[in-house]
């Protein structure tokens, strides 16, 4: 090395010039060079650098990492692949999908499983397969479907979807004009996070179904009889009983109205969704055995009161065979029949008679049979003379009708009103 100002040669290591005292100018290298300012000598001195710090080399990535950050990533893509494929599975438009499928395809049990129905007696996913069998066509094919949103209640969280459709029928020719409408509803959560949509139900549901009929009667739909929890009124004074029904599920049930003293009354409730509905059943005929028991009763009743009344004896003395309403006016009608009969003396007929008699019975109102008695009735007239005093007797006959009224009452028929009195 040689000192750049007098060109004396020096040591390598030499910060100054042996011969003329001057600064050795150091050469670094060239990212780290180092101006050092001349000096003189014995003066106090100071550095001035303008230095750049060399750059630290990167150290390469291990294979671990270099693991770790695959993974990751694979993660990462995974989670978006899943998120992705989830979302669409789990989305309202297909479980409409889903259900539509399986509703057409006559799985009602497929479709049972994709539905949130508010359960009670009558409304009961066990049933759902009469809503399938009513609308599922099992000669045709669903060869095009298309589905799009008619409806979304930001309120309730439902949403309606229209999903048109074409079918095939097993000839090839194609029905375009088809439409079903599905309503969705969320019902919690699934996987955790995402929104489990169901299948409303609550479309295939009517509204209230009323059977009326009499007090005494029960109602049996598909087998079972229907629970007291269901009768909203029970007028006896008017025979009137009333069932209703909250809500059914969409279909056809079998209805049978019995009771002790009329026939059976069977017929059907078709239940609509979103429809209500009365069934009446007041008009049907007393039974035929329960006719002929009340008719013997009042043939038994007529045959007692008119012995009666041919010996002249009070209703007191007489044992019917049934018993009186309270409210009956038997004894009102027979004592002035009573009045009617001849004695010793007082005019009136007697040797009275009676050729054939009719009987037959009427259905009255309020649990009532009215037994009619038609005939001819023979007997003798006796009068007393206005002005001889003296009694004569006449030979007469006359068409007679007579009316015996019964109630059922308690689980027994009551003797209610009569009729027996006739202007001879």
């Amino acid at each position: 090395m040689f000192c750049t100002k007098c060109g004396e040669q020096l040591n390598d290591n030499a910060k100054f010039c042996v011969k003329c005292g001057a600064a050795v100018e150091i050469k670094m290298p060239q990212q780290q060079q180092i101006p050092i300012t001349q000096m003189q000598p014995n003066q106090n001195y100071a550095y001035q650098t303008n230095q750049t710090m060399p750059s630290t080399p990167k150290k390469p990535w291990s294979k671990l990492a270099k693991l770790i950050l695959i993974e990751a990533i694979l993660v990462i893509a995974l989670g978006i692949f899943l998120n992705n494929n989830i979302n669409k599975y789990t989305s309202p438009e297909f479980a409409a999908q889903q259900y539509f499928d399986a509703f057409m395809a006559g799985d009602a049990k497929s479709a049972a499983n994709l539905v949130e129905l508010s359960e009670s007696e009558f409304v009961q996913k066990s049933n759902f397969e009469t809503i399938v069998k009513k609308y599922y066509k099992k000669d045709s094919k669903v060869v095009k479907r298309a589905l799009k949103k008619s409806n979304e209640d930001k309120k309730s969280g439902k949403i309606t979807y229209e999903i048109s459709y074409s079918l095939r029928d097993e000839d090839g020719d194609i029905d375009d004009f088809n439409s079903m409408n599905v309503t969705l509803v969320k019902t919690g959560k699934k996987y955790l996070f995402w929104d489990n949509w169901k299948i409303d139900m609550n479309t295939f549901v009517s509204d209230e179904i009323t059977i009326e009929t009499r007090c005494n009667s029960k109602v049996t739909i598909d087998g079972k009889e229907l629970s007291d929890k269901y009768i909203t009124k029970n007028d006896e004074d008017w025979d009137e009983k009333e069932y209703t029904i909250p809500h059914m599920l969409e279909g056809t049930y079998s209805v049978t109205v019995s009771n002790d003293i009329y026939e059976d009354y069977s017929f059907t409730i078709d239940a609509e969704a979103n429809d209500d509905n009365t069934y009446y059943n007041r008009s049907t005929p007393y039974k035929k055995e329960v006719c002929e028991n009340v008719m013997n009763t009042a043939t038994k009743d007529f045959t007692t009161l008119w012995n009666g009344l041919s010996s002249h004896k009070e209703l007191s003395e007489l044992t019917l065979s049934s018993e009186q309403h309270s409210e009956a006016e038997v004894d009102y009608d027979y004592g002035y029949m009573l009045n009617k009969i001849a004695t010793d003396d007082s005019d009136g007929i007697t040797k009275i008679s009676m050729d054939s008699v009719n009987v037959s019975t009427t259905a009255g109102a309020g649990n009532t049979i009215e037994v009619k008695f038609t005939t001819t009735l023979n007997y003798t007239e006796i009068t007393t003379g206005w002005f001889s005093g003296e009694r004569t007797k006449e030979k007469k006959s006359s068409d007679y009708e007579a009316e015996l009224t019964y109630i059922y009452e308690d689980g027994k028929w009551k003797l209610y009103r009569s009729n027996i009195y006739d202007y001879l």
